[in-house]
């Protein structure tokens, strides 16, 4: 009896906060764009740190209701994927290829001007960069913080246009720990 009591109480509180708020606090984001990787590149190597076909995925909950001029608390949850990027051995030309997934959770804060909007995370993300050299692949994993900012601009009452630059902690090999920046140009569409 109890448990109902208290679990219909609970979803009345929702309700009623989804009546005040007069939007639904849910947003979903997608996005493409390039990776920037940052790890060292050892003597004798031929880097290319740019990673091809990497993109984002974001649910968020926004805690407020969106006004201009104010700031807006959200909690995004995100994928994020790092397309290959390569290294060859000058000298016996072997090649070494990368990419990583990860996922992770951040705050966000937004304030608008009018149409425009700009936006700031911070959180923490696990990823996992995978390494294949010919028939030999490694995988390596890390968790640590990442952080982000974004500029918007609100296209209808629902769809935002947005372009983001997030930077993710990637562990590239046993001892060589880094980062990449993630650039992305997506949209963002909110509920009702």
């Amino acid at each position: 009896m109890i448990r109902r009591l208290a679990f219909t109480a609970a979803l009345s509180a929702l309700s009623l906060t989804a009546l005040a708020n007069e939007v639904n606090p849910i947003s979903v984001a997608a996005g493409l764009g390039r990776t920037d990787y940052r790890a060292s590149c050892a003597q004798g190597w031929n880097c290319d740190h740019t990673g091809k076909s990497s993109g984002k995925l974001t649910l968020a909950y926004t805690f407020d209701v969106p006004r201009e001029s104010m700031l807006v608390n959200a909690l995004e949850l995100t994928y994020s994927h790092g397309g290959t990027s390569k290294a060859t051995q000058a000298a016996t030309g072997t090649r070494v290829r990368t990419a990583f997934d990860a996922f992770g959770v951040s705050y966000k804060a937004s304030y608008s001007l009018g149409a425009l909007g700009f936006q700031g995370r911070l959180g923490a993300a696990a990823t996992s960069a995978d390494m294949q050299n010919g028939a030999l692949s490694q995988s390596y994993s890390r968790f640590g913080f990442t952080y982000g900012v974004g500029v918007s601009y609100q296209l209808t009452r629902n769809l935002q246009a947005n372009v983001n630059v997030d930077r993710l902690p990637i562990k590239y090999t046993a001892t060589d720990k880094g980062g990449a920046n993630l650039f992305t140009v997506g949209l963002n569409y909110q509920f009702e």
